[in-house]
């Protein structure tokens, strides 16, 4: 059984499929919510999740692939995007115990950019996009720091 099959097999409670995008094989959970599919794909020697709009990449460990598509799936994950002038700038997966979502700036400061490194970010229109499986966190911040 191929590793997609057994990621199949894996998450037989979803609505799932094997799809082939572009000659690559790719292992798909179909978001029953409305929002994005969970997505996993094998280029490269490696695995690569996505959803919204981050990716991990996965060498060969399965098991921590598996691990993070499930807290994903339990809304334990977190994606979030920042965006300058509606333009993707940077983000990264988070846990939900682990970050506060009461502003942009305390969002910057869960990304490492407090202090002197939030100059960089003032009088500047930046919006965060926060985005879980289910769609029931999911929002847009706008702000500005100034």
């Amino acid at each position: 059984m191929s590793i997609l099959e057994n990621l199949k097999k894996e998450f037989s409670e979803y609505n799932t499929c094997i799809i082939n995008k572009n000659g690559i094989d790719s292992f798909e959970i179909i978001n029953p919510f409305g929002g994005e599919n969970i997505s996993v794909n094998f280029e490269d020697n490696e695995w690569t999740f996505f959803f919204s709009y981050q990716h991990t990449h996965f060498d060969d460990d399965l098991d921590s692939l598996i691990k993070c598509i499930h807290d994903y799936l339990d809304e334990k994950l977190v994606s979030i995007e920042f965006f300058l002038d509606g333009k993707a700038r940077f983000g990264g997966q988070r846990y939900l115990e682990d970050i506060n979502m009461s502003s942009g700036e305390s969002l910057l400061k869960d990304f490492g950019y407090y202090g002197s490194l939030l100059e960089h970010f003032k009088s500047k229109n930046y919006c965060c996009k926060i985005r879980c499986w289910n769609n029931t966190l999911n929002r847009d911040i706008d702000f500005v720091i100034k």
